[in-house]
């Protein structure tokens, strides 16, 4: 039992360092938490091994349908699965992602990653900013009320992914910054933008009157 344990554990922490790789991507801080928290994993399993190996020595019919493992911290679980067909899984899990389904506003949060949201051009004799908001009035109040100078909103974007949305646009009139969000934009750049616009919502260009005029 004890080789067969050994064993068992050899294989986790290879297939353990083998995916670790890909679950770190973006996140490489946390490889040592993560290591800490597989090798409890581990220790977990040895002083379950009797129960362990009682589960696969049945027969399949008085198997239950999973022998499940985990051990977690605040900010993530891992698992370890044995499944009744003697296929196992080790499962590296984000605990914000899971908790999230039970806090009091996942719904009007959910709700709201499916609203649009705004990617602006704010236009002023100084160029224009290219900002990001959920909402466009809110926010051009408060720069009527803040800006020394006198700022209109000459287009915007009505995206689902304000945040990638603005950062592309940063990125692609790079060649073109002032200052921080401040470009220098020109008709033809505009042109560019629309077209560019289309991958991520809908380009209008801003008429007061009207609220908005879709081109």
């Amino acid at each position: 039992m004890y080789d067969k344990m050994n064993k068992l554990t050899q294989e986790l922490t290879r297939q353990f360092n083998v995916h670790m790789f890909d679950f770190l991507i973006g996140r490489r801080h946390m490889k040592r938490e993560i290591t800490e928290l597989f090798n409890s994993l581990l220790m977990k399993i040895h002083r379950t091994e009797v129960a362990i190996c009682g589960y696969v020595k049945r027969d399949i019919s008085q198997r239950a349908d999973k022998y499940r493992i985990s051990i977690e911290n605040e900010n993530i679980e891992l698992s370890f699965s044995i499944n009744k067909n003697l296929t196992s899984v080790l499962e590296f899990r984000f605990i914000e992602t899971k908790k999230c389904l039970f806090q009091d506003n996942f719904i009007e949060r959910h709700v709201d990653l499916q609203r649009d949201k705004y990617v602006y051009f704010l236009k002023s004799d100084f160029g224009f900013k290219i900002g990001k908001t959920k909402d466009l009035s809110k926010r051009k109040n408060i720069f009527d009320v803040r800006l020394p100078f006198k700022t209109e909103v000459y287009a915007y974007i009505l995206t689902k992914k304000m945040n990638e949305c603005e950062l592309f646009f940063h990125d692609i009139l790079k060649e073109r910054r002032i200052n921080g969000e401040w470009f220098d934009l020109t008709e033809k750049d505009f042109i560019t933008i629309q077209a560019l616009s289309r991958e991520w919502g809908k380009f209008i260009k801003y008429t007061p009157k009207k609220e908005h005029e879709q081109l």
